[in-house]
């Protein structure tokens, strides 16, 4: 069994203020509390990622890397924000929001492949 720690979430009251804020400190404090239970992977959910995706992405994917030494599970529908998260992800990452629609299929597979995604 593969176990996903989903408690970075971008509708979370303090996520969201500490994305805003651009504090890490409430979020890697929610990444070490997951890797402390044994998750497999931390997930990070930007929802649509509407807001500066590249940027946003990146630092939350850097803010959990300096805590946690486990992969990644991204989480978000905007393939921009996607691969910039991918391209820094240090340890094999899990794209966390492909769909059987056929956009989300032309879109996400292939950044699957090009980081060679679990």
């Amino acid at each position: 069994m593969v176990i996903i720690g989903e408690n970075i979430h971008v509708i979370s009251k303090v996520v969201s203020d500490a994305i805003k804020e651009r504090n890490p400190k409430p979020i890697q404090e929610l990444a070490i509390a997951q890797a402390k239970a044994k998750v497999d992977y931390i997930d990070l959910n930007l929802g649509p990622a509407r807001r500066d995706p590249e940027g946003t992405m990146q630092w939350l994917v850097n803010a959990i890397q300096e805590v946690a030494d486990l992969p990644l599970s991204l989480d978000t529908l905007n393939p921009v924000a996607m691969e910039a998260g991918l391209k820094i992800c240090q340890k094999r990452p899990l794209i966390n929001s492909a769909s059987g629609r056929t956009d989300s299929k032309e879109q996400m597979l292939p950044l699957a492949k090009k980081y060679s995604c679990d």
